[in-house]
Parts: structure tokens; sequence; C-alpha cells
């Protein structure tokens, strides 16, 4: 048999083989947007949530949100005309109260002396007694009439009224001793650090007082 001779154009060609990148061909997956909150189904979750509760409170202040600002506004004397309308007011409501229920009226100008109105029985008790260790206190409150009558005290700063009453002359005798007694601002009184000083603000006392 003859050999076969190659002729260079049946010799096989090497085939060339790229070696393999040397960096990382795995591309690392991108975080899914929102994942934090649990991706697009939480965010809209929580958006509705927002909604929600921003509707809930619009409505409810619409509802509600007159009254409280009723029952902040006759709490505060500066709501007022006059500081005597104001403690007529306060009176009336008093009056129509309960009967365990405290009240007292507070100011800066009188912090940290309180004057308290309360019910005794059938009697309205106005106790000024806050101020009692106050230089001039009792000396003051010889000179306003109310303390020298029957059912009071003015050694305790203690007055105590029996029904009938009248709550437009209680008013008067409330701001008489709110200056005098206690010390306080005159009505309208401003000072520029801390505003309306003769502002004063009734609310109920806590058990300590």
């Amino acid at each position: 048999m003859k050999q076969a001779i190659m002729t260079e154009t049946n010799v096989p060609k090497r085939t060339i083989v790229p070696k393999p990148l040397t960096r990382n061909l795995h591309i690392q997956a991108r975080r899914p947007r929102f994942q934090s909150i649990g991706g697009p189904v939480g965010l809209a979750i929580l958006l509705m949530t927002a909604v929600s509760v921003a509707l809930f409170g619009y409505v409810a202040w619409q509802k509600y949100g007159t009254v409280v600002r009723k029952v902040f506004a006759t709490n505060v004397s500066s709501s007022f005309k006059s500081r005597a309308d104001y403690f007529k007011s306060r009176l009336d409501a008093i009056d129509s109260a309960g009967a365990k229920r405290r009240f007292g009226f507070f100011s800066l100008s009188t912090n940290p002396r309180v004057l308290k109105v309360y019910h005794d029985g059938d009697s309205l008790v106005i106790d000024a007694s806050d101020a009692r260790d106050f230089h001039g206190s009792i000396e003051a409150a010889r000179t306003i009439p109310a303390f020298g009558a029957a059912g009071a005290d003015v050694e305790k700063l203690i007055i105590k009224l029996s029904p009938p009453r009248d709550n437009a002359k209680l008013a008067g005798l409330l701001k008489e001793i709110f200056i005098k007694v206690l010390d306080g601002a005159e009505e309208n009184l401003v000072d520029k650090a801390l505003g309306n000083i003769s502002e004063i603000t009734m609310n109920d006392l806590p058990d300590d007082k």
C-alpha cells in the first residue's frame, strides 16, 4: 500500500480555546425594591394605612375638635371678655359638676398657690389656704367682708357659702381674693417673657391638693 502523502491542505489546524476569564461572571442579583417594607405590596399597604389614619383623624377632628376647643376655651380666662364673666361661667359649671369633684384656679402669677373651689355637702367652699403662709395674705383677707361673714375662717382663708348663691356676685369675690389674697396679677397684664401672666386656667385638682 502506498503511504498517503500528507499535504499542507489536509494537516488538521490547531483549534485555539480561549482561557476562562478570571473575573466573576456571576452577576449579583439586585435587591428587590422596597424589600425592607415587604416590596411593592408592603408599600401599597403602608400608603393605604397612612391615608386611612389621616382620613380617620380628619373625620374625628371635624366631629370632636369643636368640642375639645370649646372645653379648653371655657377653662381659660383670656377666652372671655372679662375676668368676672370667666369666673361666673366656671362657677355655673362647678354647680352642675359632681359633688365630689374639686377644682382649682391656676395662674403663672400665683404659682404654686392655687385658689380652690369645691362642694362640701350643700355648701360651696372657696379655699385660698395655699396663700396662708404668704406674707400679708391674712391681713389682706381681713379687708374682704366675706371673710368676716358666717361660715368663713379668715385664719384658714376659707369661706363656706350655703345656698342660695349668686354666681355673679361670687365672681366678683373670686376676683378680689385672687388679686388681694393670692397676690395674683391684675387683669390683662402681659409680660414680654411670660406672655399673659394674668391668664387663669381652671382644672380638676389632683388628689393631694
